[in-house]
């Protein structure tokens, strides 16, 4: 190797030097050889000069393949060798990591059921020192049989002692419980009960033995024969018995059950109710109305008696499942047929078709029709004047404010049914239109002999609270006859006679067949969807406590007045602004005490606050504590002190802000980002702010005025400059002092 002049690695041609150098990196400690020795070394092979002796380097090959070829492997793992050091396959090598992962997961598998069967065999070692059941054991018994039962608790339907005697004890269902039966009733069953029948028994060995029976009768209903079944299993995991539940029905019991009584089974009628909610009956008031009109019928309620029949018409009498329509002798035969079709449509939607229609006509009544109305009359006179015209119906709507309650009346005859203003005498005319009521409101309709509210499907639940009151109180409010009723209808189920009320009511939608989905789906577009978030925004939340409590006394003259007077001494002066825009504007003086439902105001008030001083406490209490003679000489000197010393006084400054009914809650928020802070900064901790809105003012605020508050409608510059005659409502509790 000395000798060479080189060395070929592979592909790394290495001079000696370097070799040297290699060699004595590894091994050190070894000293550097100088002459190859090759002697008593057979197993040294020396490769092969080349033939070229002018060569510089020896070619050694050291690659896999050809040291499997020297190593004498077959040619197909030579190939092989060779082909595996060709280009890379990244899908070969996705498949090797593959393998690699799943043989780690499997080590691992391997290892926890390793670890489990030993832990199982320690298990097992322990059982057979201790002398329990072993392994082999266990798996022998049944799958149902290694189940551990849930403890149960039915002490609460069974006694401890059930079941410790001989004998025979029973259990009738009532409202899903097992109620023990008294012996003396043994054998005697209800044919709409069920039963728990336990016979207990001793066997030859002394041991207790149980026979489980329910008995199902035939007239029992469903909840009855579900919970006798399942009690009945109740009561046997109770016991720990391994018998199994017997079912008994009403007319085909077992020889064994019958044994249980001798033979001696007896029925009785009825049993105890059911434990479900029943649904009873709908009660129904029985009425009598006057149909009248000519195009579209109109019905009156009249009083239910028979002087209430006119011969000229023709009635109709709801007595619930049995609807008569009478015609009058002189009654035109148009009229009978509108009031049938009329009673067809409240046997369909409010009766869901079971009421009977009879149709009657004069002399030809029946003696069920006569004692409804509480008996035959001697003679059927006509009893309607012939200027008859029925009251005209007045819609109400119920809204919130902040506190209070409003009822302002619809002006449908103008607003709706007419574009253009008509004249006078059509008026009479008018009826109500269904597009007047919206969803989400609830309204009061007053038609003198009926009061009927009807409720939005969306409204607010304590806007129907508060509407069924109101309802209540307007019917007692007016004189109307005894027969009027107070009618609730929800929306979607309002009853014949409510849509009656109404022009064109129709029930059926109406579609147009030329608009596709997408464009029925824009209407509105972005500015309806704004308008319906400005409506969310608009709905305030109120407290309604105060609406169901009794009336507050009216305060008396003599009082409000000497509380106008103190409230008048104290203040030093008051300055008026009004929102005009954006800003607030100071309002002249000769204005104060004109208020508009659009507008909101701000009154700066200065009262005046006496404040004592301490040091004249003091000496106050210091005098009171000498004597006699002092007393009187310490009483001239504070007098002397108090003529040269004026009494110190003190203001306080409050802000009243008033919000009209229409006004924009953006007035308050003007106010509290630019007036309210100017007026802290200038007094500082003295400023107080109470805020009012309309017809829920402060005593005190509405003193400074004397008794002068006048509230228009509108907006403070929308007033013309022609004057108009104006109605004003006097609003007033009988107090000089109220809003």
């Amino acid at each position: 190797l000395e000798g060479a002049s080189g060395l070929k690695l592979g592909s790394v041609a290495l001079s000696p030097s370097l070799l040297y150098i290699w060699i004595f990196a590894f091994f050190p400690c070894f000293p550097l050889p100088q002459v190859l020795d090759v002697r008593e070394n057979p197993s040294l092979v020396m490769p092969p000069k080349p033939v070229d002796r002018t060569s510089e380097w020896y070619n050694i090959d050291f690659s896999l393949q050809n040291q499997l070829r020297l190593a004498g492997a077959s040619p197909a793992t030579v190939a092989a060798a060779g082909a595996g050091s060709g280009p890379k396959d990244p899908l070969a090598r996705k498949m090797r990591l593959r393998r690699r992962k799943d043989s780690t997961q499997d080590d691992q598998a391997k290892q926890v059921l390793k670890g489990m069967s030993d832990v199982a065999q320690e298990k097992n070692k322990k059982m057979e020192e201790n002398g329990d059941l072993k392994y082999t054991d266990l798996k022998t018994r049944r799958w149902d049989q290694s189940l551990e039962k849930p403890q149960l608790n039915y002490s609460e339907f069974f006694t401890e002692d059930v079941g410790q005697l001989p004998g025979v004890t029973i259990w009738q269902i009532e409202n899903f419980v097992p109620v023990m039966v008294d012996e003396t009733f043994h054998g005697k069953f209800y044919e709409a009960d069920c039963y728990i029948v336990l016979k207990t028994l001793l066997d030859d060995n002394g041991s207790l033995n149980w026979e489980i029976y329910y008995w199902i009768g035939q007239e029992t209903t469903l909840d009855k024969k579900a919970c006798a079944a399942i009690h009945a299993v109740n009561l046997r995991n109770y016991l720990g018995a391994e018998c199994r539940t017997i079912r008994e029905e009403m007319g085909d019991e077992s020889d064994e059950f019958s044994q249980v009584f001798d033979h001696e089974i007896s029925y009785i009628e009825g049993g105890t109710a059911s434990g479900f909610f029943t649904v009873e009956d709908t009660q129904y008031i029985t009425r009598l109305y006057r149909v009248y009109g000519k195009k579209n019928i109109k019905l009156e309620p009249v009083p239910l008696k028979a002087v209430s029949l006119d011969p000229r018409f023709v009635f109709l009498l709801d007595h619930g499942l049995e609807i008569y329509v009478w015609r009058g002798g002189q009654a035109t035969l148009s009229g009978t047929t509108k009031a049938r079709l009329f009673a067809e449509k409240i046997n369909k939607n409010e009766r869901k078709g079971k009421a009977e229609i009879i149709l009657l006509t004069q002399t030809q009544e029946t003696a069920e029709f006569w004692d409804i109305l509480g008996g035959q009359p001697e003679e059927i006179k006509p009893n309607v004047p012939d200027d008859f015209r029925a009251p005209r119906p007045k819609l109400y709507k119920v809204g919130l404010g902040l506190g209070y309650l409003e009822l302002p009346q619809i002006n449908y005859k103008l607003s709706v049914e007419h574009k253009k203003r008509p004249s006078v005498d059509l008026f009479p005319e008018m009826r109500l239109l269904q597009s007047l009521l919206d969803t989400k409101s609830v309204y009061i309709l007053d038609c003198w002999s009926d009061v009927f509210i009807w409720i939005g499907r969306k409204s607010p639940r304590l806007v129907r609270a508060a509407a069924l009151k109101l309802g209540q109180e307007l019917c007692s409010m007016l004189h109307r006859p005894k027969h009027a009723l107070v009618i609730r209808n929800l929306e979607g189920t309002e009853c014949q006679v409510f849509k009656s009320k109404f022009k064109n009511w129709d029930d059926v939608l109406a579609v147009d067949y030329t608009r596709n989905a997408e464009a029925v789906k824009q209407v509105g577009g972005l500015s309806g969807k704004v308008q319906k978030d400005a409506e969310k925004k608009d709905q305030m939340k109120a407290d309604l406590t105060a609406l169901f409590l009794p009336r507050q006394p009216p305060m008396p003259l003599s009082e409000a007045e000497q509380l106008m007077e103190e409230w008048n001494e104290d203040l030093d002066g008051m300055e008026g602004f009004v929102l005009e825009g954006k800003k607030f504007a100071r309002l002249p003086e000769e204005e104060f005490g004109h208020f508009h439902t659009q507008d909101c105001y701000v009154f700066l008030c200065r009262y005046w606050v006496p404040v004592e001083n301490e040091e004249d406490e003091k000496k106050k209490e210091e005098n009171g504590a000498k004597g006699a003679t002092e007393g009187e000489e310490a009483a001239e000197e504070q007098a002397e002190e108090e003529e040269e010393k004026q009494p110190e006084e003190d203001f306080q400054c409050v802000v009243y802000f008033w919000q009209g009914r229409e006004a924009s809650n953006m007035g308050w928020l003007t106010f509290t980002f630019s007036l309210q802070k100017k007026f802290e900064s200038l007094f500082p901790g003295k400023l107080e702010v109470v805020r009012m809105t309309q017809q829920q003012e402060n005593p005190k605020f509405l003193s400074h005025f004397k008794r002068k508050f006048i509230i228009h409608k509108g907006k403070r510059k929308a007033r013309d400059a022609n004057l108009q005659p104006s109605l004003y409502h006097i609003r007033t509790n009988g107090s000089a002092l109220c809003s």
